[in-house]
């Protein structure tokens, strides 16, 4: 499993869901009002595809090319990216 630092508000019952429900898909994602979101389960063996890339390669690529597993979820904070410092106010607003 692994997400983006900048994801930071996903909820404690989304991530111990997505782990209940994977069952070994190559990706597995949450998703929240029909939209991919953060944390995300990838194989072992989709693990070995992506390192097995060479250096110049876009993982995306690879990933694409899988078909994902879905955990629809109703945490909008598998969406929320913190990327600049208004986002980062609108979030620390919420607190």
């Amino acid at each position: 499993m692994f997400t983006p630092v900048d994801f930071g508000h996903v909820r404690e019952e989304t991530v111990q869901g997505l782990v209940a429900a994977y069952r070994g898909q190559p990706v597995f994602n949450p998703q929240f009002d029909g939209r991919r979101g953060h944390p995300t389960i990838i194989s072992a063996e989709t693990v070995h595809g992506l390192l097995a890339l060479p250096p110049t390669a876009n993982p995306k690529d690879l990933l694409r090319t899988l078909e994902p597993g879905w955990f629809p979820c109703a945490d909008p904070g598998i969406l929320r990216d913190v990327d600049d410092p208004e986002a980062y106010r609108m979030v620390v607003a919420e607190l």
